[in-house]
């Protein structure tokens, strides 16, 4: 009787973990001096041969596909040209598989609540990446140029840009262990999609074998996203900054930067000059204020990314928070009272603000200031002064705020801070209405800027 479901028969289950073991039997064979015991190999392999003749029959193309594709993989310590064969088999299923049906998603339920079946193609090109590396980056390089052409699907058929990119990024990072350069160029083929969110995972999988190779490909990436959506650049963020589930910006999605993994100041010059270069471009095309819809717009994005990251500017980056609280003023300008509100409290791409996500429970202004002052290093001292009077400078008085800064040591980094709180202030009193303390506050900013 034909397979009319995922599940393989029970015989089929029972014979790949015999054949498994005849497997691993043959590879260990060569350190033998003494022929193994029991494992009748060429039985097994009848078995194996016998099961993928059956699965032509199978009515479902899925069962098939994975029948296929399991018996190739069990094949190929022995057989070589066998399992090639099975694999093309199996490949050439799958493509047609996804011409016929695209991806499968539910009109009904969202794909973040059921996600949709796997694609078949990328299924079997990572198996075949566990095999052959270079086979598996020429087969995905044709998957590639089929979506480029349009491909042959029937109307209506459905293929995610977005969903394509995560595929091919996830198959770039199967094979970054079997061969790693064919991993990098599998890659490169993501860059004419949108930017999926693994990526983060790929760049620190990457490095953690070959960090040159993984900074070439960050820098490829931010050349071909440097147009993207604030949203989706945050994920470029994450890299160059070395960032994990902690600190005053934090990650969502289990980024793992490798063991002794280092950030990189290149790196972090090169993202944020794209960074906030993009956010210009998106608050100088705003010809009206932007009113609170069901949608979030760009320059709510701009507002969020940047609230998001200044604390970790201000400590790594602090020549920079001038430009920042300069786009930060501009992305208020434009921005209805709701629109505000609502940037204000977001999140960006993969990153929260610690600030955001532990508000119920953080410290007072004045307890953080007491943790700063009792910082031994002077360099710790200014960076836990300088995370904390940003934090609090939308809510904090003015006076207060200016007092905290004079106890800053550099005088560079206490200047640029003040700034970046009279930017805030001065925000603030026109949000509010009172344009003479707005001036008043500007006035300040001349104040302090160097002569």
């Amino acid at each position: 009787m034909p397979i009319t479901s995922h599940r393989r028969p029970p015989l089929f289950t029972s014979l790949l973990a015999f054949i498994t073991l005849c497997a691993l039997a043959a590879n260990a064979a060569p350190q033998q001096k003494t022929a193994l015991p029991v494992c009748d190999r060429e039985r097994a392999l009848l078995l194996v041969r016998q099961q993928a003749m059956e699965a032509k029959s199978f009515e479902n193309r899925v069962a098939q596909i994975s029948t296929l594709t399991r018996a190739a993989d069990l094949l190929w310590p022995f057989s070589q040209d066998e399992a090639r064969a099975l694999f093309t088999q199996a490949f050439t299923l799958a493509v047609q598989h996804f011409r016929e049906r695209g991806d499968e998603f539910r009109k009904d339920v969202p794909k973040f609540i059921v996600s949709p079946p796997p694609d078949q193609r990328f299924v079997v090109l990572r198996a075949i990446g566990g095999r052959d590396a270079e086979w598996a980056r020429r087969l995905s390089a044709l998957v590639l140029e089929e979506e480029r052409r349009g491909g042959e699907k029937p109307e209506g058929i459905r293929s995610d840009r977005r969903d394509l990119a995560e595929k091919i990024i996830a198959l770039a990072e199967s094979l970054v262990e079997v061969d790693k350069s064919a991993a990098h160029i599998v890659a490169r083929g993501s860059l004419n999609y949108p930017l999926p969110h693994r990526l983060p995972d790929f760049l620190y999988k990457l490095a953690a074998v070959d960090r040159e190779a993984a900074t070439m490909f960050y820098k490829e990436s931010l050349a071909a996203y440097a147009g993207e959506r604030i949203d989706r650049l945050m994920f470029l963020f994450i890299y160059p900054f070395a960032l994990n589930n902690q600190g005053e910006v934090r990650v969502s999605g289990g980024y793992r930067a490798p063991e002794n993994f280092a950030a990189s100041a290149e790196l972090q010059h090169l993202y944020l000059e794209t960074l906030l270069r993009r956010a210009e471009q998106i608050l100088r095309a705003q010809t009206q204020t932007v009113e609170f819809n069901g949608y979030v717009s760009e320059p709510e994005d701009v507002l969020t990314g940047l609230l998001t990251i200044e604390p970790l500017i201000a400590e790594r980056q602090p020549a920079y928070l001038e430009r920042v609280g300069a786009l930060k003023a501009m992305a208020y300008s434009v921005l209805g009272p709701k629109s505000q509100y609502r940037a204000t409290r977001g999140r960006s791409g993969p990153l929260f603000r610690a600030s955001v996500m532990d508000e119920r429970n953080a410290r007072s202004y004045e307890s953080e200031l007491e943790r700063a002052e009792r910082a031994t290093d002077p360099d710790e001292r200014d960076q836990v002064l300088t995370s904390v009077i940003l934090a609090a400078a939308s809510r904090e008085p003015q006076e207060k705020l200016e007092a905290s800064a004079r106890k800053i040591a550099g005088a560079d980094t206490r200047r640029q801070v003040l700034v970046a709180v009279y930017y805030t202030v001065a925000q603030k009193a026109i949000f509010e209405g009172r344009f003479d303390d707005a001036m008043s506050i500007i006035a300040k900013v001349e104040a302090v800027e160097p002569r």
